[in-house]
């Protein structure tokens, strides 16, 4: 069986006691959860509750390194998007949402249409997928 992690028991421990000094009678060990309510038991509910949804929350931010590095860049600024992309490795450049990989074998500004500034290519990677009419086998 799992271990309760060490916030949970604490709150757990909490609300036990506050519902033992109470009920005594209702509660059955220090291990369980009271079955009694008490006060105490909202605040550690809505902590436990408030920690979930933040780090749902920032999950959704999409603070990942291939999300961030786009978003360090304005679109309205392609000039300089196109030079930080020429500054990734070819495995990097193949992960970002903002980067192609050009036949030329360099990296440059783009998306899933071409590369920005290189329309006549061969073939392009863009997220670790070929397009063109001559992508490698």
């Amino acid at each position: 069986m799992a271990s309760i992690p060490t916030f949970i028991q604490d709150i757990i421990n909490k609300a036990t006691a506050a519902a033992s000094a109470s009920a005594p009678a209702m509660v059955s060990n220090a291990n369980t959860p009271p079955k009694v309510y008490s006060p105490s038991m909202d605040e550690g509910s809505w902590w436990m509750f408030n920690q979930l949804r933040t780090t749902a929350e920032m999950d959704n931010l999409k603070l990942d390194p291939y999300n961030s590095f786009c978003n360090s860049y304005s679109s309205s600024n392609s000039t300089e998007l196109n030079k930080q992309c020429g500054r990734l490795t070819e495995y990097n450049c193949k992960q970002v949402g903002c980067c192609v990989f050009t036949s030329n074998k360099t990296c440059e500004a783009g998306c899933a249409t071409g590369a920005t500034y290189s329309p006549n290519l061969d073939y392009y990677y863009y997220q670790n997928k070929c397009y063109g009419s001559k992508c490698p086998k």
